[in-house]
């Protein structure tokens, strides 16, 4: 475990990843999508944290539809779960 003092982090309106299980690196943006590129050590759980002004309205993996039992919105922050794989895939958050 760690901690993060999240009193500390500038606040904005734009999603950020807060912290991963994962190797998570920002890719790119438009309007209302916010894409990162994830990966990890293969069939291990992943996690990533991101604080986001609120839920947002679908989340793709690799191009697939998370469930929505695989994320949930918290205190301003949006917790995402899903399996890793040892190559890059892009992650995909729709507001």
């Amino acid at each position: 475990y760690f901690l993060l003092d999240l009193e500390k982090i500038p606040p904005s309106n734009e999603p950020r990843v807060l912290a991963s299980a994962c190797k998570s690196l920002f890719k790119k943006n438009d309007a209302q999508t916010w894409i990162w590129t994830v990966e990890g050590v293969e069939k291990t759980p992943a996690v990533l944290v991101i604080r986001c002004p609120h839920m947002p309205k679908s989340i793709r993996l690799a191009g697939d539809t998370l469930p929505t039992e695989n994320y949930e919105m918290r205190d301003g922050l949006l917790y995402v779960r899903f399996n890793n794989e040892s190559f890059p895939r892009e992650l995909e958050v729709a507001f």
